[in-house]
């Protein structure tokens, strides 16, 4: 599992994304946390949920409970998840758990939000508007 965290840090510098992750991992017969195959999903999860492989706070040394409530659909039956606010959230430090320097992380998750685009940065291809008729 160290070499996960190792391979976090280098996606977090942009040299390997969370679908070469999951391949290397699956190649290895590594199970993912629910027994199954891993995705690139599972590795990247959402930053702004913090779920996610890459986004494990325990690998600075801090633990977080209480950070998501679910409940059911009831029209679908399928469960949904939310973010508690952060007064709801459990923090605990857990200093001799950390397996990854503050620095390091800082820099990993500083590299990968200037990676992302913003939705509303995007523009639309023309070929798209062209289609459209717009």
């Amino acid at each position: 599992m160290l070499s996960l965290v190792h391979a976090r840090c280098r996606f977090g510098f942009g040299m390997v994304s969370p679908k070469c992750i999951a391949l290397h991992l699956n190649a290895e017969a590594i199970r993912a946390p629910r027994g199954g195959l891993w995705s690139a999903s599972t590795i990247n999860g959402n930053r702004a949920c913090g779920t996610g492989i890459l986004n494990n706070e325990l690998y600075i040394g801090r633990l977080v409970w209480n950070r998501l409530a679910y409940s059911k659909d009831p029209e679908t039956g399928r469960r949904r998840s939310r973010q508690r606010a952060n007064a709801e959230q459990i923090v605990k430090e857990l200093p001799e758990l950390r397996i990854v320097s503050q620095d390091l992380w800082d820099q990993a998750n500083e590299a990968r939000t200037a990676a992302s685009i913003a939705p509303s940065t995007m523009q639309a291809s023309p070929l798209n508007t062209l289609k459209r008729g717009e």
